[in-house]
């Protein structure tokens, strides 16, 4: 994913589109082509994908899309890099450090807290120690939560916990679902009527669509679209 895949129309239906890369996914994993590092632009590519690992889940999506999320509240890529060794670099720095491959001593539960940085399994992947970064230029005394939303203010504060669970490092760990995202309170104000009727007819081909009413949100799309666009 990454935002010039992604379609929006004038009635705000959202479409994702070139599948040129895209990976099928099933129990046969000979039958499914290694993963390249060409797979996602550079600056909204997951952990694993940057450390090399040949295997793309679902959950390499989900980092991309908050990192989408974020760019619309930011105006501007979260994690913008030029090389691969510098997005890794960025990337530990916007979120606290490198992978935790043990827990903390003084934080035995670390991984289910606001630090997202464990994971064991990354030590197995090719190119995981080969870059190593000096702790006192990636790690901060701040919270990664409290950097991000200082980094953001437009972020709303109801965005944080869904983010914590798109941005673990360990793809274990992190959302694998896009209902994951959208069940956080987050989207709470484009629940009800509009959504319960577009779910039904998503679900069920037969089902008439759901009739054209007044969306707030999509008043508010063109000042967005200005804002975003707006002169440095």
């Amino acid at each position: 994913l990454k935002p010039g895949n992604i379609l929006l129309d004038g009635d705000g239906r959202v479409v994702l589109c070139d599948f040129g890369l895209a990976r099928a996914s099933g129990e046969d994993k000979e039958c499914i082509p290694p993963i390249t590092r060409e797979v996602a632009t550079r600056w909204y590519q997951s952990p694993e994908i940057l450390l090399g690992t040949e295997i793309q889940t679902s959950s390499c999506d989900i980092w991309a899309a908050a990192c989408i999320l974020c760019e619309m509240y930011r105006g501007q890529p979260l994690i913008a890099g030029q090389t691969e060794i510098q997005q890794l670099f960025l990337l530990y720095k916007r979120f606290g450090g490198s992978p935790l491959v043990v827990p903390r001593k003084d934080r035995p539960t670390d991984f289910l807290g606001d630090d997202l940085r464990y994971w064991p399994a990354a030590m197995l992947l090719p190119d995981y120690g080969k870059i190593p970064f000096a702790r006192n230029a990636v790690e901060s005394e701040q919270s990664w939560s409290v950097r991000l939303a200082a980094d953001i203010p437009r972020l709303p504060p109801a965005a944080l916990p869904m983010l914590a669970g798109a941005f673990r490092y360990d793809p274990r760990l992190r959302y694998t679902h896009a209902r994951q995202m959208l069940e956080s309170e987050f989207f709470d104000s484009c629940r009800g009527s509009i959504a319960t009727a577009l779910a039904d007819y998503l679900r069920d081909s037969e089902a008439k669509p759901p009739p054209p009413v007044d969306d707030p949100w999509e008043d508010s799309f063109d000042s967005e679209c200005s804002f975003f666009h707006q002169p440095n």
